[in-house]
């Protein structure tokens, strides 16, 4: 086979990761499969706008012919058209993404010309590949006839970013792309990256093969490495240093354009110096002599100094809003993750270099760490059944796994030795990093009843094509099955028609797709007493296996309600409907026991389906409680600090005062929930209004107030650091079921909250007494009032607090939920 990688080539001729990659990804697939490759560059301008479109109209005609598959990296390349194209993104033009606010411009493009405004009525009518000839020559005329210094071809500005927009979403459209693929998760749930329903699998780079070369020596000091500009915040670096009491030099190696000004900043401490450009050979050597490397970008895509320095047995430092860093710096495992601030970062790499042995086990568990990062893997992931790779992957990657992977031998789990009978789960997920609701229900729960029982958890991913069996818990194994490309396609096809991702409906119903999931099922239910179905959709994958096992159905919520309202018009909504309708019926009427999460889901089940609703148990969500809560003080206290960092350096001076905060997942009630913060927020202009999640996907177009900010997904630990600065918590829910477990975590963090009756449904929380609970209407008006009396606010908090501590503690209700699965469980499984 013979397979192109196609990369933009910078006319200024830079050489930076992104080119380093491109090449240790042709190589890899030379030394590692029978494959020829080779990479295709394609010349981009990308100083104003005339070039970089010019790229884009290069890229889309560009000849692959001679080509079987077809990988692109990043835009405009990927406007190439190929049967068999696979996208493995870096990143698109992220300063017309989420980095466009930064640039004062407005959303709307409002065009002042003749030309321009053809081309931007030709963007707002056609949105199909088909018109790309007719958009390039319109293009060409706006220029030719206006030149590259006019107001509406300025770059960045509306008309640039509505083109971009528009071109990437013509480049990674389902039809155009075989799969997608990112290299980190930061990347793969950034807001608008991806196409709705498209999931994209994280594959990371392995660090260059030059610089992973074993050169390990004496350690001492810092290093780091990178190019010498505002993003990768080498200035926070410096000033850190000046909190680093242990005699420790750092040395920074790169070039760039803040080198100046970094070296007037720290031209009064003595123990910093710059080290210029410094080739592969003396890099590996610097990471391999160093304690450890502090490397702190904000929002870096991966950043592969950290499988440089973790291939050399080297810890690294990072903060919490590094992005890609921290998926692989686990805070004093493999380094140390400190808040984005001079006093944080600089005693976090002082205790590092205070505690040599210390850092030796870090840099130990991070060499570990990297070698589950190998081209051969990577190969294999992009490649899928096409790698046939020719060294043995499970040698080179044998290590990472404490028990098989599902793809390659037996499924292997508890060995009996407890005497507790064993449960299998259910899921269209996994849970070894939840990130919303229904992920963070079943990690909670399952985790807590594994006190009580054995739970061997199976759950299917759309996001890794390597599956493993894992140990999560002493009590808790995860068998991860990837979707089969074929599962995927059926899943993400129905999702374009349907105009929502429906991949969850059509899970089991396409399940035979993916024939590894009736295996491990089959294989180990065998060895299961009872089995809990999270959510119903995998209710068809355990009838085909036939076992004679009895079953819980976890009802997260009424699948038809919440569907119909969420389901748009569609050709296949009747019948999407109609599916769900079945498969919660089945799960209703053939399982053993039911377990909603409140009592007025258990009503609308059982008066639906026609089951006693006294066969229904209650186990509403819940949240690991926090021992104490902040005062009302040091909350405040927090808040201002974290305005201040927030609008440091800012081109848009805000008077912002208070911040409130939303979380939630792309999921219909949560996008309608965010529909009520952009109403209600010009009402409270001195509130910041964060809105967390990938529900900020669907509003990366819309124009919204100065005062709400859609972060995207956030990390765990900027969710907990974010309930700790907030002046409030906001639970604006209008639509859904179930048990809303974002109230249940604002209590536990001891924020006070602001929800509507329909969100404080199955909690018993009072109005006035533990939380404000008032109607849509009167939301920015209860959110003022909680602003202006933070005295009355705290004490709510504190009694809400208290509530939860009592009744909704996971550790109650998962024991709870084991005794629900023992009465059912047939006596003669044993593990």
């Amino acid at each position: 086979m013979k397979i192109a990688v196609v990369a933009p080539r910078a006319a200024q001729g830079t050489w930076g990761g992104a080119e380093r990659a491109v090449r240790g990804l042709r190589r890899a697939i030379e030394e590692h499969t029978d494959h020829h490759a080779e990479i295709v560059e394609v010349t981009v301008d990308e100083s104003n706008l005339i070039g970089l479109v010019h790229g884009y109209h290069e890229s889309s005609v560009l000849d692959l012919s001679a080509y079987d598959r077809v990988i692109s990296v990043k835009y405009p390349v990927w406007l190439l058209s190929h049967p068999r194209h696979t996208v493995y993104m870096f990143h698109p033009l992220r300063g017309l993404y989420e980095h466009y606010h930064l640039f004062g411009e407005p959303e709307h493009c409002e065009p002042t010309t003749r030309e321009t405004a053809w081309v931007v009525d030709l963007l707002h009518r056609r949105h199909d590949r088909a018109v790309l000839p007719e958009l390039f020559e319109l293009f060409h005329q706006a220029a030719s006839s206006l030149g590259p210094d006019h107001p509406d071809l300025r770059f960045p500005g509306p008309l640039s970013r509505l083109l971009v927009h528009w071109f990437d979403r013509m480049a990674l459209a389902p039809g155009a792309v075989e799969g997608w693929f990112a290299l980190s998760h930061t990347v793969a749930s950034r807001p608008g990256y991806f196409p709705p329903g498209a999931r994209a699998k994280v594959a990371p780079l392995p660090a260059d093969e030059a610089v992973s070369a074993p050169s390990v020596g004496p350690r001492s000091g810092l290093f780091t490495a990178s190019r010498l500009d505002g993003a990768k915040r080498l200035d926070l670096l410096v000033d850190a240093m000046a909190y680093v009491t242990a005699p420790a030099t750092l040395t920074i190696a790169g070039t760039g354009p803040a080198e100046a000004e970094l070296r007037a900043r720290a031209a009064g401490d003595d123990r910093i110096r710059f080290a210029g450009f410094v080739d592969d050979a003396a890099l590996a050597a610097a990471y391999g002599s160093a304690v450890a490397v502090p490397f702190v970008p904000h929002d870096e895509d991966q950043g592969l100094i950290v499988q440089e320095a973790f291939a050399q047995a080297t810890p690294v430092v990072t903060c919490r809003d590094s992005g890609g860093p921290t998926e692989f710096v686990v805070d004093g495992v493999t380094g140390v993750v400190a808040d984005p601030d001079p006093i944080s970062l600089g005693r976090a790499i002082d205790r590092v270099v205070r505690d040599p042995a210390w850092a030796a086990r870090l840099g130990e568990a991070a060499r570990d760490r990297a070698e589950r990062v190998t081209w051969p893997r990577l190969v294999r992931t992009l490649l899928g059944d096409d790698a046939g790779c020719l060294v043995d992957l499970d040698a080179v990657d044998g290590h990472v796994t404490t028990a098989a992977r599902t793809t390659a031998s037996p499924v292997t789990g508890f060995d009996g030795s407890s005497g507790r009978p064993q449960v299998m789960v259910l899921a269209t997920f996994t849970i070894d990093a939840p990130r919303h609701g229904g992920e963070l229900r079943a990690r909670h729960l399952y985790g807590a009843m594994s006190d009580v029982v054995d739970v061997h958890f199976v759950g299917l991913s759309e996001t890794t094509t390597i599956g493993s069996t894992v140990r999560l818990g002493p009590g808790l194994i995860q068998t991860t099955i990837p979707r089969s490309p074929d599962h995927l396609r059926v899943g993400i096809e129905a999702s374009a028609v349907a105009g929502i991702p429906v991949t969850d409906i059509l899970a089991g119903l396409a399940g035979w797709e993916t024939p590894e999931l009736g295996r491990v099922i089959t294989d180990v239910g065998a060895r299961s007493a009872a089995v809990v179905l999270a959510e119903p959709y995998l209710l068809p994958a355990l009838r085909h296996a036939g076992l004679d096992v009895p079953f819980v159905y976890d009802a997260y919520n009424v699948e038809a309600t919440l569907k119909a309202t969420a389901l748009p018009e569609s050709t296949v909504r009747d019948a999407l409907l109609a599916n769900v309708v079945e498969i919660e019926r089945s799960a209703v009427t053939e399982s053993a026991a039911v377990v909603a999460c409140s009592q007025a889901d258990a009503a609308e089940l059982s008066r639906r389906y026609d089951r006693n609703l006294a066969s229904f148990e209650v186990v509403p969500n819940g949240t690991v409680t926090r021992p104490t809560i902040a005062t009302a003080g040091q909350r405040a206290a927090a808040t201002r600090d974290w305005l201040e960092r927030y609008g440091a350096g800012s081109s848009n001076p805000h008077d912002f005062e208070h911040v409130a905060v939303f979380f939630g997942s792309w999921h219909p009630p949560n996008l309608d929930a965010a529909e009520l913060i952009i109403e209600i927020a010009p009402e409270v202009p001195n509130v910041l209004f964060l809105s967390c999640g990938r529900h900020g996907d669907a509003f990366a177009t819309r124009v919204t107030p100065d005062n709400v900010v859609f972060t995207g997904n956030v990390s765990i630990g900027a969710k907990d650091r974010l309930l700790d600065v907030a002046t409030v918590a906001l639970n604006p829910m209008r639509t859904g079921s179930g048990t809303n477990l974002k109230l249940v975590e604002y209590l536990t963090a001891g924020v006070p909250i602001v929800t509507t009756s329909f969100g404080a449904r199955g909690v018993d929380a009072r109005d006035g007494e533990h939380l404000r609970i008032v109607s849509p209407e009167r939301f920015a008006s209860a959110v003022a009032e909680v602003v202006a009396d933070p005295n009355a606010a705290h004490r709510r908090a504190v009694a809400g607090h208290a509530l939860v501590a009592e009744t909704f503690d996971w550790s109650v209700l998962g024991h709870r939920l084991g005794g629900i699965v023992t009465d059912i469980a047939r006596p003669r499984a044993r593990n």
